[in-house]
């Protein structure tokens, strides 16, 4: 995905930000603009990997106090092996958070019965 693909779908969350009747049509355009970038699946298993990757260190320290150099250094090499895979995708990931982990549904249907409503008078 290009940069100018990226800056639209930003647009977009600011957009949905601001107009927040329409923020689900919003959201939807911008997930329709990145998901042949980064799709949801995708998304959830990088997020899944960040995760891992934060304990990591932890299970590192536990083995190296075991002395379990082989595991240590297997959790190394994984540690590597994720921060390789997420790094350079920063702008895009963000990018993936501001699309794929909306909390706020709840707003978003508001604003569709509003809108519907509005519509109707």
């Amino acid at each position: 995905m290009g940069s100018d693909a990226i800056s639209v779908v930003s647009a977009l969350l600011e957009a949905g930000n601001v107009d927040t009747v329409y923020r689900d049509i919003y959201l939807e355009r911008a997930r329709t603009l990145l998901s042949p970038a980064l799709s949801l699946e995708d998304f959830q298993r990088i997020e899944r990997e960040r995760g891992a990757l934060a304990e990591l260190p932890l299970a590192i320290a536990r083995a190296l106090q075991k002395a379990n150099w082989p595991l240590v250094k297997e959790l190394s090499q994984r540690t590597e092996a994720l921060k390789r895979a997420v790094e350079g995708k920063s702008k895009l990931i963000e990018t993936a958070r501001g699309v794929y982990a909306v909390t706020d549904r709840l707003v978003a249907r508001f604003a569709v019965v509003h809108r519907e409503r509005m519509v109707a008078w």
